[in-house]
């Protein structure tokens, strides 16, 4: 649990010299995880964040993910996607009735981005 930590926080901080891992890999980590811990808090943080592109350069933007879905489905889970306003890549969240993370993917083609 620690080294998942130590990892969602490495990609949050999303350091410019930092390979670790691309956007599609994070979304894996955080299946079984609690939803609000490592996934709502880490998306509604507004800061400056270093953004990676395909084939564009990298970006240092202050922005907030934009939540584009938040509804809950008729077996009670939620799900939740939300879109980086700078690059292609919409992350959804779909997540149990006791908060933890089901299913997480991404669409969009800077998913694969390395972070």
């Amino acid at each position: 649990m620690i080294f998942k930590l130590l990892v969602v926080s490495v990609f949050l901080s999303s350091c410019s010299d930092s390979h670790f891992s691309s956007r599609t890999e994070y979304l894996k980590m955080v299946i079984g995880e609690d939803f609000r811990q490592y996934v709502e808090r880490g998306h509604t943080f507004v800061g400056e964040r270093y953004i990676s592109r395909k084939n564009k350069p990298t970006l240092l933007k202050k922005f907030r993910f934009i939540e584009e879905v938040n509804k809950t489905l008729p077996n009670g889970n939620k799900i939740y996607r939300y879109a980086n306003p700078y690059n292609d890549c919409k992350s959804t969240f779909i997540v149990n009735p006791q908060g933890i993370v089901i299913e997480a993917f991404g669409e969009g083609e800077d998913c694969d981005v390395p972070l």
